[in-house]
């Protein structure tokens, strides 16, 4: 007969508690006991907090890595991963790292590819997501001496004066650009720091170069510095490719303090993914691009891509974009930005656009999941993005603390402009003019705007949020601004000026598990959950890939809690 307690359907279950139950009661009080369930301590818990020594790594065929290692919380653990490595590499099952000699490249080639590894125990699983990189080298640089190819441009790659083997990055360069081993050249840099200062690089189609790619081994520890003493690339007419390395310290006197780009030959693309910009500069007054500059090279090109990049101390000395200046031939492809970070970028000058980012023409920039921090244009416009007669969709994107004398996040101006803005918090940025606009300033065009929420944004001390003159502000819904909402909020039913920074309960810029910092909202806050389920389709997922809503709404801004 089946006791009243007992799910007959989970006998196995209730039997153990029922011994647990007894044990516990013939041990009495004062007594104590381990108690176990498949080998493991009953005070064990599901794995958490599980992570890599990187979560970005590129390797290239037949080069021993170093192992990517493992950490999770809990006890009884084994790892899997899918899909398969590439051949050559295998997971430690009972370490979880990552380990081998690769034997094949990733596809598409010099491309990220993601990985979940999972770590599982008797209680439940944890996962993470990891991204690799295995590519079929030109030339694989091991040696940081700055030397030429010993041999001038005949294969193989040696650096003059350096060991049978040992194959330079100038070395590597000067061999790419003969296009000794074909048109597509990939060179593969392992961990190091590479200084250049003795001079940068011109990679052109010369010698039958069309494609080129620099593939570091990992951001943090795969350096390429120009010590403050010169450009470090101009390219011309290439499909350009930079992965997981780090770009400091280059400066020039001209537009592109780290690297210059243009094209005579349409449709030529660059790439970006995984690479840190930092404190590259431009020198002389009237250039533009202290990090990346791209310019008319009288063919327009195709796509411009940046993902998961770090901008970060970048500057102009009277010139637009303190990181990047987006200004080429006219019907080129789209700037597109994503998962992407600008910290302390600075434009410099009246009159001078984006203390991050600057756009000119009739051009399309597209930013996504991406945050802006502390970025400055003081005595110019647009803090973080400026604009001319460009259109900027922006979406799941942070803007705190940029400076600007007009538009401390957001500028634009001449011909018709646009800025589409969905789910982005602006939050305690700065313009110095009375009339400046705290978040966004529109002196022509149109801002069309939804689900975004404004706190604390000040123009000459004062709270203001937005400020138009002679633009036009478009509410689709759902904005909610601060007592000072100002021209961020219609009179749409929907958006809300009625609240307080202090009440609205955002949490600090933090890391919060996604690829760049954002903006929580605390528990009590009036924004959780406003936007109803069926308005949520807007933007499906949160700057951290979260899928909106999590529960019987979503939130505005670029978070969903």
């Amino acid at each position: 007969m089946t006791s009243p307690r007992q799910n007959p359907r989970s006998s196995t279950v209730n039997r153990r508690s029922r011994f647990i139950f007894a044990v516990a009661i013939a041990l009495g009080a004062g007594s104590s006991c381990s108690l176990f369930l498949n080998g493991l301590p009953l005070s064990s818990r599901a794995p958490s907090s599980l992570a890599f020594t990187l979560d970005y790594q590129a390797y290239a065929i037949g080069e021993s890595i170093t192992a990517n290692t493992a950490t999770v919380t809990g006890t009884g653990v084994t790892f899997s991963i899918s899909p398969a490595l590439p051949g050559g590499l295998s997971l430690n099952s009972t370490t979880g790292a990552i380990s081998g000699t690769p034997t094949t490249a990733t596809t598409p080639a010099n491309s990220y590819v993601p990985f979940t590894v999972t770590a599982t125990n008797a209680f439940g699983s944890v996962t993470k997501t990891i991204y690799l990189m295995v590519v079929n080298a030109t030339y694989v640089v091991n040696d940081t001496t700055d030397v030429a190819n010993q041999t001038g441009t005949t294969a193989p790659c040696r650096g003059t004066g350096l060991p049978v083997g040992s194959c330079s990055l100038r070395a590597a360069l000067q061999l790419a650009q003969a296009a000794t081993g074909g048109a597509n050249q990939t060179i593969y840099l392992k961990n190091g720091t590479y200084d250049i200062s003795s001079g940068g690089f011109t990679m052109t189609t010369g010698g039958g170069l069309t494609d080129l790619s620099l593939v570091g081994q990992s951001q943090s520890s795969t350096v390429i510095t120009a010590a403050s003493a010169v450009r470090a690339f101009v390219i011309t007419s290439l499909n350009a490719s930079l992965s997981g390395l780090t770009l400091q310290s280059s400066v020039s006197t001209n537009d592109g303090g780290g690297i210059r780009y243009t094209t005579a030959t349409a449709g030529k693309t660059f790439t970006a993914t995984s690479v840190k910009f930092k404190s590259n500069q431009v020198t002389v007054a009237i250039n533009d691009g202290g990090a990346v500059g791209f310019q008319n090279g009288g063919a327009a090109n195709g796509t411009v891509t940046f993902d998961r990049c770090v901008f970060d101390s970048n500057s102009t000395t009277g010139g637009n974009g303190g990181a990047i200046s987006y200004q080429p031939a006219a019907g080129s492809g789209p700037l597109t930005i994503s998962n992407s970070y600008f910290y302390n970028n600075t434009a410099g000058g009246a009159g001078y656009f984006g203390g991050a980012i600057v756009v000119v023409g009739a051009y399309t920039l597209d930013v996504t999941s991406s945050t802006f921090e502390s970025n400055t244009n003081t005595s110019g416009t647009g803090g973080a993005i400026g604009l001319s007669s460009a259109t900027a969709n922006i979406t799941n994107t942070t803007f705190q603390a940029n400076t600007a004398n007009y538009g401390a996040a957001l500028y634009m101006n001449n011909g018709a402009p646009a800025f589409n803005v969905k789910h982005s918090t602006f939050r305690s940025n700065t313009a110095v003019n009375a009339a400046g606009g705290g978040a966004i300033y529109t002196f022509t065009g149109t801002t069309t705007y939804f689900g975004n929420v404004f706190s604390g944004n000040t123009a000459n001390s004062a709270p203001v949020n937005c400020t138009t003159a002679g633009g036009t502000m478009t509410s689709t819904g759902y904005n909610y601004a601060d007592s000072a909402g100002g021209a961020c909020v219609s009179t749409i039913g929907t958006d809300n000026s009625a609240i307080t920074s202090a009440s609205m309960l955002l949490d600090s810029l933090a890391d919060n598990t996604g690829p760049v910092k954002t903006i929580a909202l605390q528990s009590g806050s009036p924004l959780l959950n406003v936007i109803p389920a069926a308005s949520c389709t807007t933007v499906t997922t949160d700057a951290r890939g979260t899928t909106r809503p999590t529960g019987a709404g979503c939130e505005p801004g670029a978070y969903e809690n």
